[in-house]
């Protein structure tokens, strides 16, 4: 293991905006200002050095009209930080190489917030989906930004609890209503055809959910 000893030795400097700074761990004595006189002809010996970039927590615009607060790592935005879109949305949590990545909160500018796991800027993992309009919230398993395998969608007066694919209710489930009973049953996703406006334009084929009813259960 390499034990560092002092001196050490700061430098910094800016890009733009950004300011970063390097620190100089030296493994053993070093004339420090014959290496910042001549560091650039490396005339030391890169055996006894090891220069660390030390993440600073800065403030940041951007040209398209972002801001961006939070941790840099090589000038790209890693770790921790909050970054305001020109739109008005605004994402809170982690990022990994300049994308969200990890637990995360994003808020939409029509008011909806999804708060949980990203991955490559996309939300992956568990999550939950609040639309600000209804007041409706998904909660449960995403992938690729898409809604997927089990979750639930919740509502005023009652919930739907089951399998997702591709942001649409599939397989068994249930509604729970708040009257004290239980809807069983399954959704088939099957092909419908959307009949065109005008005489230009062709038939579309789409598929969407139908939910077929197995059981109605009371709970009292």
């Amino acid at each position: 293991m390499m034990i560092f000893n002092p001196p050490t030795v700061k430098r910094f400097w800016t890009i733009g905006k950004k300011r970063y700074i390097n620190v100089l761990f030296l493994t053993r004595p070093v004339n420090c200002k014959a290496f910042l006189d001549h560091r650039e002809k490396r005339y030391i010996n890169v055996q006894n050095i090891f220069w660390v970039t030390i993440i600073l927590m800065f403030g940041s615009r951007f040209q398209s009209g972002g801001k961006y607060t939070g941790s840099y790592i090589n000038g790209i935005k890693h770790g921790e930080g909050t970054f305001i879109y020109p739109d008005g949305s605004k994402y809170e949590g982690y990022w990994l190489n300049d994308v969200r990545h990890g637990r995360g909160k994003y808020t939409y500018p029509n008011g909806d917030i999804y708060e949980g796991e990203w991955a490559d800027n996309q939300r992956h993992g568990q999550g939950e989906y609040s639309y600000a309009v209804t007041g409706s919230k998904y909660r449960g398993m995403w992938v690729q930004g898409k809604m997927e395998e089990a979750g639930e969608l919740i509502h005023a007066n009652h919930r739907y609890v089951g399998g997702f694919q591709q942001d649409k209710p599939k397989g068994k489930g249930k509604y729970v209503f708040d009257n004290g009973c239980e809807m069983l049953g399954r959704y088939e996703l099957v092909e419908v055809v959307l009949e065109p406006e005008t005489e230009e334009e062709e038939s579309v084929i789409v598929v969407e959910p139908k939910w077929k009813i197995e059981e109605l259960v009371s709970l009292e």
